[in-house]
């Protein structure tokens, strides 16, 4: 005698609707991943472009800062405090951006993870 295991009933259009689901998921997900990097990138951006903007203000309302702070490069012929200054402030700000960012991207993750969770 040969006993076949029943397969379970599946409503009409049930594995469509599954399968709807799950792409309405990743699509979600796609999108939360590209708000994220818009928004990491654009903060290391523009806070570096802040830093090196505030380098240049300082470097040329204190002329003597950046000399101080690198004394033995600041006796090569070459040594421009502007562009020490824009440099420094750029490499200072692009760090601060990472920091924002990672904080921004974190916390926009763990506001959509609740809403998620909360019943509709």
């Amino acid at each position: 005698m040969h006993s076949e295991t029943p397969l379970p009933y599946e409503a009409p259009g049930a594995r469509h609707e599954q399968q709807r689901r799950r792409s309405a998921f990743h699509t979600h997900l796609l999108g939360q991943l590209v708000i994220a990097c818009v928004v990491f990138v654009s903060s290391v951006v523009l806070c570096a472009i802040g830093g090196g903007l505030l380098g240049r203000i300082i470097a040329a309302r204190f002329p003597s800062y950046y000399p101080s702070v690198f004394p033995v490069a600041a006796t090569q012929p070459g040594f421009d405090a502007v562009q020490v200054g824009v440099a420094t402030g750029v490499g200072q700000g692009a760090a601060a951006g990472v920091l924002i960012g990672a904080v921004v991207v974190l916390s926009l993750a763990i506001a959509s993870a609740r809403r998620s969770r909360s019943p509709v």
